[in-house]
């Protein structure tokens, strides 16, 4: 994830300097049905009779969002149509001097980027917004204080990713959409959900659907060593332990159905895991891959399992496991891999012979261990 969004980063700011406008000559510019407008500090659009901002120009250390540009409502910040009708978030995007920012009711979407890398950012306050994008804040390194509005739908990935953010993080009453890599990389320890809200619970400051039977997201900086997942929970979620600190063992309860894809990816203290599932049990693609300090897998199950592919790819200090006959499928570069090309040395599978673990050493090469005479 964190890899895609940075190569996405780099392809935009390339093309972004050299396809999008400096200036405009003219203070009002038709294009394809929507107005091009430039002020002191904003350039902007006039789009379906309501104003889009595209770029912030100023050098301000208090930036205060207008309500309104041209006579026409301000409802999105971070998004600047070109002359081919293509959309550039730009917004504050590496601004170096604001400090804080203030949006109004008025502004209804905060796009993807578009307030990246402000390296001085400390306070953000948005009033009106429904919807935060994919790494909004991202690298807002000094960004300490940020007030959400209680209408507030949607929380892209990373949105507040790489930030000062600290202690509690409260989900509000309408938030639909959110996961754990949104506050990836700061010290949030714990989450709340306002009364009311449809969506989310909470226990223990670990972020669940309003039943428990998903695993939303786990605080990246709550300080537990051992987690041990509770009984109501039968899916954890994609990036759910996104980018965890302090985590060294995590234990699976027996309703665990579902572990999917990238949950636990960037996990950097994660030693164990321990699988003890009364039920069928799928291991989706990549669902523990890069896990470098982990070392131990124990299965204890006698449900059938299925592992997929490359679920633990680049596991490097795992050099050994022992998989039960009740895995049932093991998929390409689940095991044993350090990359997509290289295998890890001397890597070695105990199990029984005719099951998928056999088969899955004997095709790829390891050293396998029968455990039945």
């Amino acid at each position: 994830m964190k890899r895609a969004i940075t190569l996405l980063l780099t392809l935009t700011i390339i093309l972004s300097t050299v396809l999008v406008p400096v200036a405009f000559a003219d203070d009002d510019d038709d294009h394809e049905g929507y107005k091009v407008k430039e002020t002191k500090h904003y350039v902007y659009t006039i789009v379906d009779g309501k104003a889009i901002i595209g770029y912030y120009k100023g050098k301000q250390s208090t930036v205060k969002i207008p309500s309104k540009l041209g006579g026409k409502p301000v409802v999105e910040f971070g998004r600047q149509l070109d002359v081919w009708d293509a959309m550039w978030d730009i917004g504050l995007r590496d601004n170096k001097y604001v400090k804080k920012i203030v949006f109004p009711k008025s502004v209804k979407e905060i796009n993807m980027c578009s307030v990246f890398r402000n390296k001085n950012l400390e306070s953000v306050t948005i009033k009106g917004a429904t919807f935060i994008g994919e790494s909004a804040f991202e690298d807002c390194t000094k960004l300490k204080k940020i007030s959400l509005p209680a209408c507030l739908k949607t929380i892209k990935p990373c949105a507040f990713s790489n930030t000062a953010l600290s202690g509690k993080f409260t989900i509000g009453k309408n938030i639909k959409e959110f996961d754990a890599s949104a506050i990836e990389d700061t010290k949030i320890n714990r989450f709340s959900v306002v009364k009311g809200n449809k969506r989310f619970s909470t226990k223990s400051g670990v972020l669940y659907n309003k039943n428990k039977t998903k695993l939303i997201a786990y605080p990246c900086d709550k300080k537990l060593k051992t987690f041990k997942t509770i009984k109501k929970t039968k899916t954890i979620a994609a990036l759910s332990f996104y980018g965890t600190k302090n985590l060294k063992t995590i234990i699976y309860s027996p309703n665990i159905q579902v572990v999917e894809d990238c949950s636990m990816e960037y996990c950097s203290q994660l030693e164990k895991m321990v699988f003890k599932s009364k039920n069928k049990l799928t291991i989706s693609e990549v669902a523990f891959d890069d896990l470098k300090k982990l070392n131990k897998v124990l299965f204890k199950t006698k449900e059938e399992i299925t592992i997929g592919n490359r679920a633990f790819l680049g596991c490097t200090s795992l050099k050994c496991i022992t998989i039960p006959k009740k895995v049932v499928s093991i998929g390409k570069k689940a095991f044993g891999y350090k990359s997509y090309s290289k295998k890890i040395k001397c890597f070695t599978i105990k199990g029984y012979k005719g099951t998928a673990a056999e088969k899955y050493a004997k095709k790829n090469g390891f050293k396998f261990i029968a455990l039945d005479k």
